[in-house]
């Protein structure tokens, strides 16, 4: 494991970024999981999901999130591992195989929750969108250095 360098620095951002607003998606629309009645013991949030019924949609509600957790996690794993570029691979493959996994799970119904193929959609394309800005990142570095 590397330390950081001011490449992955960048993935700091999107990666709270998206998570936080995951978080906040299944707070406001999905008020019946486990997520959002931990935070209803300490806030009201009646208000601001009567302001934000005008979105709700069932892609915000229930294909956004897991695409902004899977871009988190694949941001902290190239935070974490800070790989080259053939590494940048092997993070997000690792990343959008633990969703894939976890809706296999699903459907062989050895964890709760309804397998769906655009769930595997959102992981993949969010971490296929982490390797291509990290790329990027990698290769601006060497671009420079010529």
């Amino acid at each position: 494991m590397n330390t950081p360098n001011k490449k992955t620095k960048l993935l700091y951002f999107p990666a709270v970024v998206s998570l936080i607003a995951g978080l906040m998606i299944y707070i406001i629309f999905r008020e019946n999981t486990y997520i959002s009645k931990i935070f209803e013991n300490y806030i009201d949030f009646s208000y601001l999901r009567h302001c934000a019924r005008a979105w709700e949609s069932n892609f915000l509600k229930y294909y956004f999130p897991d695409f902004l957790w899977a871009l988190s996690l694949d941001c902290w794993m190239h935070i974490i591992v800070s790989p080259k570029n053939r590494g940048s691979l092997a993070c997000s493959a690792v990343s959008g195989g633990f969703g894939t996994f976890y809706e296999v799970l699903q459907y062989t119904d050895v964890v709760a929750g309804t397998f769906d193929f655009l769930d595997i959609a959102m992981y993949l394309s969010a971490t296929a969108l982490v390797s291509v800005y990290y790329y990027t990142l990698i290769n601006q570095k060497k671009e420079k250095m010529k």
